[in-house]
């Protein structure tokens, strides 16, 4: 396990994490030993988990194997979603002052917790940050590189077009959800932008930290997944969400234009969505 090169004196953060019966346990495993080969100090670092529903005996000798990893794990009697796991863990967090979203078949850098901390405790209005990353493939290859607006304006400004913060590599400030009350809603496959919206609503500022920290993993399924339920929803978040943060805007029309891309067969919406043309879009 990696030396911590940051002082004792460090926040206690969480990672809370998300576990279906569906979960390839090979990029799970990848995914678990990318936070215990952190460079924060491990004995500040605890690791929650929602197993959401049954899952296959594999998945039960996972994690009868790999127990003494998690500090603690909520088991759901049936499946009710990511927005329900993610709140369960929430209500459950003890005295930890950092918060971190980890997706269990991406990869976090070795450094990923240490660097955002740090920019969080320097910059004291910040209440959520991202990071740039590296998109990945099936086999861990990378693809392509993602770069994510830097300041609370560009973020705030951009949202219209696009998501401009990586969902895997939120890093906030306990108090966004104490104080602030914040929980994910129930927008299914969209959760985590209805959570920016909300926080943007709340005028608080949000900031994605200019490093790659993050291996965000992008197969198939990711473009399979395409169909009509999640893009309506995704359309009216857009909308309802660009009304509560901008008024009435022009912007509206970029909910618009999505929802055509999203329309498009798969094998031609994958092209775009590895192009510049998209990348050129999201950054206006």
């Amino acid at each position: 396990m990696k030396q911590s090169t940051v002082t004792m004196n460090q926040p206690i953060a969480a990672v809370i994490s998300t576990m279906y019966g569906r979960d390839d346990l090979h990029y799970f495993r990848q995914s678990l030993d990318s936070m215990l080969g952190q460079s924060y100090p491990q004995e500040k670092l605890r690791l929650y988990l929602y197993v959401d529903g049954p899952v296959p005996e594999l998945h039960e000798r996972f994690l009868e194997q790999n127990a003494m990893h998690f500090y603690r794990i909520v088991r759901g009697e049936e499946n009710r979603g990511l927005s329900y796991g993610l709140n369960q863990l929430i209500d459950c967090l003890e005295d930890e002052s950092i918060v971190l979203r980890m997706d269990m078949d991406d990869l976090a850098h070795s450094s990923r917790v240490e660097r955002q901390v740090a920019m969080l405790e320097a910059n004291p209005r910040i209440s959520l940050i991202g990071c740039n990353s590296w998109e990945i493939d099936e086999s861990g290859g990378v693809v392509s590189q993602r770069d994510y607006p830097a300041s609370p304006a560009a973020i705030r400004e951009g949202i219209a077009r696009g998501n401009p913060m990586l969902h895997p590599s939120y890093c906030m400030r306990r108090t966004l959800l104490t104080t602030h009350g914040m929980r994910y809603r129930e927008l299914y496959l969209n959760e985590d932008l209805g959570f920016l919206f909300d926080v943007l609503e709340r005028g608080l500022e949000l900031a994605n930290l200019q490093e790659r920290l993050m291996y965000w993993r992008v197969t198939d399924k990711f473009f399979e997944r395409r169909h009509f339920r999640r893009h309506f929803i995704e359309y009216r978040a857009y909308v309802q969400g660009i009304q509560a943060v901008h008024g009435l805007s022009t912007k509206q029309i970029y909910p618009l234009i999505r929802l055509v891309f999203r329309l498009l067969p798969n094998g031609f919406a994958r092209h775009i969505y590895r192009s510049s043309l998209r990348n050129n879009f999201l950054r206006g």
